[in-house]
């Protein structure tokens, strides 16, 4: 029996099962949790299922913030959360800019205190071990030196009578 060649043509309508998204947290160094499950750090390109989901953000030194997202199956979205300072961090923020006063380890005479203390240190420590290496020729400065020997001496006395 011989089968006669066909090309059939079927047409399918194909729906989108997963929601892409792109969340974006400023400042970016924050954690975000979807659906109170912690996520890689931020920007995330990311595949949800279809339906709201809870996004939270959160830095140490800021205000926690919370939203809602919907997602829709085949529809790309994206979400960008600001997180604003924690009002603790404000007020170190105004003391520090408004009393112009830096903190210590900023200003100049620490690193020239510091500078100082480990040039003195770095000589106290080569100075004695280059000088306990030299001969003693060398440090009295002799211009013609031979070398000595280190025996003790002995005496040797004659008496006749």
């Amino acid at each position: 029996m011989a089968y006669a060649e066909r090309v059939v043509t079927i047409e399918v309508e194909m729906t989108a099962v997963m929601a892409p998204y792109k969340i974006s947290v400023d400042p970016p160094d924050a954690q975000i949790f979807i659906d109170e499950e912690l996520r890689a750090d931020p920007p995330l390109d990311l595949d949800l299922q279809p339906g709201q989901h809870s996004l939270r953000a959160r830095r140490k030194g800021y205000q926690e913030q919370q939203v809602t997202i919907t997602a829709v199956a085949g529809e790309p979205r994206e979400t960008t959360i600001s997180l604003e300072p924690s009002p603790e961090q404000l007020v170190k923020q105004r003391s520090a800019t408004s009393s112009g006063e830096r903190p210590w380890y900023r200003k100049w005479w620490v690193w020239t205190l510091a500078s100082v203390g480990a040039a003195g240190i770095a000589t106290a420590i080569v100075v004695p071990t280059v000088l306990s290496q030299r001969s003693a020729c060398e440090k009295i400065g002799a211009e013609v030196c031979f070398p000595i020997s280190q025996a003790t001496p002995t005496l040797q006395l004659s008496l006749r009578f």
